[in-house]
């Protein structure tokens, strides 16, 4: 009842339920929106130069950027009208972090990724 959106990972936008109707189309029917999740998480290699935080490995940057345009407007094409993307940031104020290199890549990821999203239609 109080549920508006779905987010659905790359592969099950493109799935069929047991009737062989599309899953954007039963979350339609429903009265949800279907959104996509564009991330493709990080790199546990980490970004060069960085600390080891919390999460037991340095700072990361979130890959997904270089197939967006493709991925988004393919999303949209299909169905979806909204999109999710993740950054990870550890926070651990005795080292510093996070680190002044993750917090601008964290900042220039999310502005692309916005940009991208908003040029094929779909709400970042």
């Amino acid at each position: 009842e109080h549920i508006s959106g779905v987010i659905l990972h790359w592969e099950t936008l493109f799935q069929k339920d047991p009737s062989g109707k599309d899953m954007v189309d039963v979350i339609r029917e429903n009265g949800m929106i279907p959104g996509i999740k564009l991330d493709k998480a990080y790199d546990k290699k980490g970004l060069w130069g960085t600390e080891v935080g919390p999460l037991g490995h340095p700072e990361v940057s979130t890959r997904g950027l270089d197939d967006l345009q493709q991925r988004a407007a393919e999303a949209y094409q299909k169905g979806a009208r909204f999109a999710k993307w993740r950054n990870v940031l550890q926070l651990d104020p005795a080292k510093g972090l996070p680190s002044d290199v993750a917090i601008a890549d964290t900042v220039h990821t999310l502005a692309r990724y916005a940009s991208i999203c908003q040029s094929e239609r779909l709400v970042p």
